[in-house]
């Protein structure tokens, strides 16, 4: 049982009400949800890229009043579905333009995602079991990063692992309730990210089924006419009114360019290994690697268990989907990520070496521990104004007193988890995950975001605060119009209008500079000054 000492001391000095089983386990929930999921959620800024994207597009939404087509920089999004979209405009319309409201989405949909991971495990393994899959899925690394950012994976994963439990549940005790809630987060998902939310339940389940002899059973399941019924009647709106608004562009777009939304958008078809795919999971479960491979190794060795094959069905599913078009991403392999936690909680007895376990971890705080100064030897062309800026700013984000003594004290108590012998190596590994948790989200995401994204964000401040008439030019930085809260044209300026850019921009008959900092400049070129060099 996780930290049982602590426990015990609870139980004696709590009030009655508070050691009722229930409610302790609802705190260790909200205690592990609050820290991997809502701590500094607002202290990071916006990465621009997929979060900056998401915010100007979701904002866009609220402001034009259109929450049909998913808009960014005027251009429309065909191949984008709306869902998350949607989300986010409600929850910046309530808390206001500000990472938090953007980033609540995804929080939430992350907890949840837990939830459902406990739930399902704590019939099935018990209150211990249920407790160590919540911690393995909330502080695996990739899992704590796409549940703190506004983009929409961590409510693309809430679908797919709904729909794939549902089906497993269905495989246990055929309801037919069970199977149209399959349908639902199906369709759900189809409206957040496109028809990976499908190919990935089917495939699963049907692989599932198969590989236990119960083809009728598979039929079953998925050629239910009342399941694509009521699959239709959510998805099918959206997709007619686009389709009646954009005609063929729209179907080109959704349907043939970006493979209904499966892949990220430029990726083209290109044959990958699914094995190569699987070598990044370690970093995706850092700091559970190495039980996670332990896990993978001893259900193909228990594969008649039928949790067993069902999570090895599903999480070789996800490998070849995403694989062989060659468009591998980490926050893709989560999609089968849920599994992997269910087996590793499975068989978190398994390793004994307490060094091996937290391997990892020791890893992982060594080179956080070590990065500042790898910075600091890292040869940067002083030629080149923007990446010599860049360069400089990050070695003063990662050499703040907070950065430093936060990732002094995370390597001495990784240290520490692997030399005190009171704790057994299960207690360690899951207070390995409550660390981990606790320094990614308080050090290292706003470490890591204020290095790229902090110039970008006191600029847009600054434009905001005294109302400069701004342009973008030669950088790709939504998230300066969500700080300047107002939607940035990106184009050559007129006479008299401010610039934003990266730094070396600067044209040669001289400009008014409002602020320079970490690679970025604000600045309004003088009366006749000729015409800005075109962006990289």
């Amino acid at each position: 049982m996780l930290i049982s000492r602590p426990y015990t001391l609870f139980c004696r000095f709590a009030p009655p009400m508070w050691t009722h089983p229930n409610v302790r386990e609802t705190l260790y929930l909200v205690v592990l949800a609050a820290l991997c999921f809502t701590l500094q959620l607002g202290s990071a800024p916006l990465f621009d890229g997929d979060e900056g994207r998401a915010a100007v597009t979701s904002w866009g939404m609220w402001q034009s009043g259109d929450f049909l087509t998913p808009r960014f920089d005027g251009v429309a999004l065909l191949s984008q579905p709306p869902l998350f979209f949607w989300l986010q405009a409600a929850s910046s319309a309530v808390f206001g333009l500000d990472e938090p409201a953007f980033r609540l989405p995804s929080s939430l949909a992350a907890s949840v995602w837990m939830l459902v991971l406990y739930a399902f495990c704590r019939t099935r393994m018990g209150i211990s079991g249920a407790r160590a899959v919540a911690m393995f899925m909330a502080a695996s690394l990739a899992v704590s990063i796409v549940g703190r950012s506004a983009t929409p994976h961590a409510l693309m994963n809430l679908w797919v692992t709904l729909a794939l439990l549902d089906a497993y549940r269905w495989s246990e005790k055929p309801r037919g309730g069970v199977a149209l809630r399959m349908y639902l987060w199906m369709a759900l998902g189809v409206l957040t990210q496109g028809a990976a939310a499908v190919a990935i339940p089917v495939a699963a389940s049907a692989a599932f089924f198969l590989a236990g002899g119960r083809a009728t059973a598979a039929r079953q399941l998925l050629l239910s006419w009342r399941g694509w019924l009521l699959f239709a009647l959510i998805a099918a709106p959206w997709f007619t009114m686009m389709w009646l608004t954009h005609g063929s562009a729209f179907t080109d777009s959704f349907l043939m360019q970006q493979w209904g939304g499966l892949f990220p958008e430029g990726n083209t078809p290109a044959s990958s290994s699914p094995m190569a795919f699987l070598g990044t999971l370690p970093l995706v479960v850092v700091p559970f690697s190495v039980l996670a491979l332990v896990a993978l190794w001893r259900a193909g060795q228990s594969w008649q268990n039928p949790l067993h094959r069902f999570a090895l069905a599903w999480l070789g599913v996800v490998l070849v989907v995403f694989s062989l078009p060659g468009a591998e991403l980490p926050h893709q392999l989560l999609l089968g990520g849920s599994p992997l936690f269910i087996l590793m909680a499975r068989f978190r007895e398994t390793v004994k070496n307490r060094w091996i376990l937290l391997a990892p971890l020791l890893g992982f705080a060594v080179l956080a521990a070590a990065y500042p100064f790898i910075l600091m030897m890292r040869e940067v062309d002083d030629s080149d104004l923007f990446r010599h800026a860049t360069s400089v700013f990050a070695i003063e984000s990662f050499t703040t007193p907070l950065y430093l003594s936060g990732v002094a004290l995370f390597l001495a108590l990784s240290l520490a988890l692997c030399c005190v012998r009171k704790l057994h190596t299960s207690e360690a590994l899951l207070a390995a995950g409550f660390l981990q948790a606790w320094f990614v989200g308080l050090c290292l995401l706003p470490a890591i975001a204020d290095s790229r994204q902090l110039p970008v964000k006191e600029a847009g401040r600054y434009a905001a605060q005294y109302e400069l008439p701004v342009v973008t030019w030669a950088t790709r930085s939504p998230s300066f119009s969500v700080y300047r809260r107002h939607i940035t044209e990106h184009r050559p300026p007129a006479d008299g209008e401010w610039v934003f850019s990266r730094d070396g921009r600067l044209p040669q008959n001289g400009a008014e500079i409002a602020y320079r900092r970490g690679g970025y400049i604000l600045f309004r070129p003088a009366p006749g000054s000729a015409t800005l060099a075109e962006p990289d």
